[in-house]
């Protein structure tokens, strides 16, 4: 682009071209108090409760001091200006929004004429901004007292397409738009979307014999860089870092009670709820698409999992992840659970979610399989404290099976998952279900000490650990080790049957307990 206008001034036009586009800055926190006090003066407003609730949500996910400015709060009005004719929206809090206009009538004498028959004799000059004007001029090199020229409207339209391939080819894909200008110089505004947020770059380009030149600088800040992908980079990157709204700040938080004192019909109520929930997802920093793609995804590994009509909506995000809430039936009732996904960049502003890997419930975290979701829809916990509980391989089984998993891992050494055992029986059972397995485990440990110092007899037929089992196992009866007793004579025992022995005396298991009857007698 050539020189030939003054280059400072040409920016800070491009600059204030932009900031008009986006309007009025706000700070979200004071957009909250504002809707916040609407919603509780006309609680029957549909379109004032819902903007107040998301612009809520919004608040509860942001850092302090994020701020808002009119075209973003455009764009959520306009997703709920649709469900009420009569909204008090604009008359209200309209200033909110952009572009709007007071609805008092204007003193200014050129707008009264306007109106009046009287205009009809008038002159377009006479309502013309003369300050406007005059600071255009300048700052595309003129005297200061040319006459307005505004800039053809299909040259402009047609400067978009070549603006998109010039920054197509530096290896962006940002959307672009028009924001002003005038005959001799168009403004355009590239719109990047980043993961904390949508960053705007003015882009000046010159028309030269009713065309427009490719353009090759950009606004920063206050003055015009080189259109190279190392300078945008660097410039979205800086922009990305100060106006960060993804991260939840824990402090400074509105409370805002929107709970609703009429009742919404249920077609509304729904329709409501839908909005929300598309609002919510639209100002994903992931995208749309990749958040959909999400709900996708878990929709289809719970309906493998055997919950076919489990409902899957957007929770919150944060860092490299997304947050979904599942409904699934339980013979207890519907649980809603949390699932989180991982999104991985696959180039540019885009995404993909991963598979997931673990869901949680109230504090209560385990693994995203179909077993460890049937388990717990089966075992439903009770909500209960605020600590997060971390299931283990003994979360879901039954008294025996830990007595069981004790008796093996003391026969290899392992304590500390006989510990884990005891503990999970005590969380689990009752008292003197616990009491005995602490006294079944202190025999255990008194016959291996005893064990210890005798004389290790070993099975003769022994099968080696990895030959069809990770067990060492006895050859007599095929089952592991820890499940036979040796005698004193090196005859494997079942412990199963010495234990039924000991608990019925009186039944004959055998030849040798027979004859001791018959000996005694």
């Amino acid at each position: 682009m050539t020189n030939s206008f003054n280059i400072g001034d040409l920016g800070h036009l491009a600059q204030s071209l932009l900031d008009k586009a986006k309007g009025q800055e706000f700070m979200l926190e004071d957009v909250c108090n504002i809707t916040r006090a609407a919603y509780e003066r006309y609680p029957e407003d549909p379109v004032i409760t819902q903007v107040a609730f998301t612009i809520e949500r919004m608040a509860t996910r942001a850092k302090p001091g994020t701020i808002i400015n009119q075209a973003e709060m455009s764009k959520i009005y306009n997703e709920f200006v649709r469900l009420s004719d009569n909204s008090k929206f604009r008359n209200t809090i309209g200033f909110l929004l952009l572009g709007d206009r007071p609805y008092a009538g204007s003193q200014n004498p050129d707008y009264s004429r306007l109106n009046q028959i009287v205009a009809e004799d008038s002159n377009t000059d006479d309502f013309v901004d003369k300050n406007l004007v005059n600071d255009i001029s300048v700052a595309f090199g003129g005297s200061g007292v040319n006459p307005a020229e505004a800039f053809d409207t299909k040259i402009a339209t047609d400067g978009v397409g070549l603006v998109k391939a010039e920054l197509k080819s530096l290896g962006f894909e940002p959307a672009v738009e028009i924001i002003g200008g005038n005959s001799h110089n168009i403004v355009y505004a590239a719109h990047f979307e980043t993961r904390k947020g949508r960053v705007t770059v003015a882009i000046p380009t010159e028309v030269n014999d009713g065309r427009i030149l490719f353009p090759s600088t950009f606004v920063a800040d206050d003055h015009l860089e080189e259109l190279t992908p190392t300078n945008i980079n660097c410039f979205v990157d800086k922009k990305t870092e100060t106006e960060d709204s993804s991260v939840a700040g824990e402090e400074g938080r509105p409370d805002i009670d929107i709970v609703q004192d009429v009742e919404m019909p249920t077609e509304l109520a729904h329709l409501s709820r839908d909005f929300e929930d598309n609002v919510l997802e639209a100002v994903s920093a992931f995208g749309m698409e990749a958040i959909r793609k999400g709900k996708e995804i878990i929709a289809n590994e719970l309906r493998a999992a055997g919950f076919k009509n489990a409902q899957v909506k957007f929770g919150s995000e944060g860092g490299d992840s997304v947050v979904y809430l599942a409904s699934i039936n339980t013979p207890k009732g519907p649980a809603e659970i949390e699932v989180p996904l991982e999104m991985q960049s696959i180039g540019g502003e885009r995404f993909i979610p991963l598979a997931p890997s673990y869901f949680a419930y109230d504090g209560f975290v385990e693994d995203f399989t179909a077993v460890k979701l049937q388990r717990f829809a089966i075992n439903l916990p009770s909500p209960s404290t605020s600590n997060t509980v971390y299931s283990t391989a003994f979360t879901y089984m039954t008294l025996p099976e830990l007595k069981d998993e004790i008796l093996k891992a003391a026969s290899v050494g392992d304590y500390v998952n006989c510990e884990t055992a005891l503990s999970e029986i005590q969380d689990k059972f009752t008292e003197e279900d616990f009491k005995n397995s602490v006294a079944d485990y202190q025999y255990i440990l008194m016959e291996k000490t005893r064990a210890s110092k005798q004389e290790q007899l070993q099975c003769s037929k022994m099968i080696p650990a990895g030959k069809g089992s990770v067990f060492i196992r006895c050859g007599h009866f095929g089952v592991p080790m820890h499940k036979v007793v040796i005698d004193k004579k090196g005859y494997c025992r079942l412990k199963t049957a010495i234990e039924r022995e000991k608990l019925n005396p009186t039944e004959e298991g055998g030849a040798a307990i027979s004859l001791a009857k018959v000996f005694m007698s």
